[in-house]
């Protein structure tokens, strides 16, 4: 076995033969956002601060958008990217997009397989889950089989890393910030959705007049690579639509999100570096107490806002430490 054998995207966080679930309301902008995604990882730029090892090929597989609205978002986003001439023909010749909403179900794979034979991308995405299924998503002896016993096989034979698309049944009731692995089961359908997936990305809006997004990483969250100016794992990013040139997602860095490694704020030299293992220090032993408390206690004792508190306990669990 090789540690780093295989690695596509952060530190490990996705490999060749991984799968990770993307998951977000209708009208969100999962479309322009996934297609940001391959645009970017295909000219080797990181997307909101997560780096390919390098230029990625995708292919897209999609059942929602016409011919017609692809073109204008792959436009929009290309000039929001700021890209040249020469990354643009590098993009369109990276980033391929297949269209057959009427294939579903047991027939989705031989066409899957015949598609990744031809082309062989490294990164695979899925969209929607809702348009290839064919079946109740709510049933785990359909969701199970056709994603273990159907998707993953391919993976290996081609070596390449997925992405699959999906929705969750409404927006989060009154922008409601959603917390830890609670994450994972925030979609529409079987519980085996959450099981199955190695990684996952949820979006999911908490401002509804600055138009804030949530883009959370309840698993493998230190694989992401994403870290704050502190140097601890980042398990979640504010991150709203573009305001500048063309179509596209940033981060929403004036409301605590974490700053991408080309802009990191400096460090003061009286400010102390607090790290997740400070938090786990103030914690009592055997006694149970609530989010809410330790918020006050990072805040009072290590002077840390909530979003870097939430990072931390996010941090934690996934190392299993609380």
């Amino acid at each position: 076995f090789r540690s780093n054998g295989g690695c596509l995207l952060g530190d490990r966080w996705v490999c060749r033969g991984d799968d990770m679930l993307f998951v977000a309301h209708a009208g969100a902008g999962k479309s322009v956002m996934i297609l940001q995604m391959g645009l970017c990882f295909a000219v080797g730029r990181d997307w909101l601060g997560i780096k390919p090892v390098g230029p990625l090929k995708t292919l897209i597989v999609q059942a929602e958008n016409s011919d017609g609205d692809l073109a204008v978002q792959r436009e929009k986003v290309c000039e929001f990217l700021a890209f040249t001439d020469e990354e643009k023909q590098q993009a369109f010749s990276n980033v391929r997009v297949v269209s057959e909403p009427g294939v579903a179900g047991e027939k989705f794979i031989p066409f899957l397989d015949s598609v990744l034979n031809e082309w062989t991308p490294d990164l695979l995405i899925v969209d929607p889950l809702f348009g290839f299924l064919g079946g109740d998503v709510k049933e785990q002896a359909v969701v199970g089989p056709w994603i273990r016993n159907g998707i993953k096989p391919l993976l290996r034979r081609y070596r390449c890393a997925h992405v699959m698309v999906h929705h969750t049944n409404k927006p989060v009731a009154n922008g409601k910030k959603l917390e830890g692995l609670d994450l994972l089961y925030q979609y529409a359908g079987s519980a085996e959705l959450a099981n199955s997936y190695r990684a996952a990305a949820i979006l999911h809006r908490t401002d509804k007049e600055q138009r804030i997004y949530d883009l959370a990483f309840p698993r493998r969250t230190a694989e992401t690579g994403l870290r704050d100016q502190y140097g601890d794992s980042v398990s979640r990013l504010a991150v709203c639509w573009s305001k500048r040139g063309g179509w596209g997602w940033q981060l929403a860095e004036s409301v605590g999100a974490a700053p991408s490694a080309s802009a990191k704020p400096a460090k003061s030299k009286d400010e102390p570096e607090h790290t997740s293992r400070d938090l786990l220090a103030l914690l009592p032993d055997r006694k149970v107490v609530s989010r809410e408390w330790v918020r006050a206690i990072g805040k009072e004792s290590l002077a840390a806002g909530r979003n870097r508190v939430d990072g931390w306990l996010s941090l934690l669990t996934e190392e299993a430490l609380i």
